[in-house]
């Protein structure tokens, strides 16, 4: 995490383990890859890399569904979820309850919403912008990385779509202003 200077960055304590209270039958306990902490002692923001975690039913999707659950008491307009999510509507599967549109009615439940489509006005799944290149190949372009925040609290969002990202990335960076 960069910061500039003059800017407090502390870090937060979030639950990281899936307790067995919501689902009797999940053994997978572990949630990976999510770091939380407070800038300016006011937003609390969530860095997300949704992966598979070796996990044989909640990978990427339920992963941060995961983290949704057990966090939930902690998610208020001041937070901002970010990152790789790995995750779009085009492959979410109706019998799966941790798709990517369940995890963004989760999210919108707490007031928070993904700045793309606040920006865009476009239908999840139907994204015209991508963040990532599988492979780095131009070809296979998905939209995988998302900011969420309360919309009061949006004010620029910007996908960097420059090719000289992908010398250093298969994704392209993004970037959202938020009100100070």
């Amino acid at each position: 995490v960069l910061v500039k200077k003059n800017v407090h960055l502390e870090t937060v304590k979030w639950n990281d383990l899936f307790t067995q209270r919501y689902c009797n039958n999940i053994k997978e306990t572990t949630m990976k890859y999510f770091l939380p902490f407070k800038i300016n002692y006011k937003y609390t923001i969530v860095n997300c890399w949704c992966h598979k975690n070796n996990s044989e039913h909640f990978a990427y999707n339920g992963q941060l569904w995961k983290y949704l659950i057990m966090n939930s008491q902690n998610i208020d307009e001041n937070t901002i979820f970010i990152g790789d999510f790995n995750a779009n509507a085009i492959w979410d599967s109706a019998d799966c309850w941790w798709n990517m549109s369940n995890n963004n009615e989760i999210l919108n439940e707490h007031g928070l919403f993904s700045c793309y489509h606040s920006v865009s006005k476009e239908e999840f799944g139907k994204e015209s912008e991508p963040t990532f290149f599988l492979y780095r190949h131009k070809d296979k372009p998905y939209h995988i990385d998302y900011a969420y925040v309360a919309l009061k609290n949006q004010l620029h969002f910007k996908i960097l779509n420059d090719n000289i990202y992908l010398k250093y990335s298969d994704h392209f960076p993004i970037v959202v202003d938020i009100r100070e």
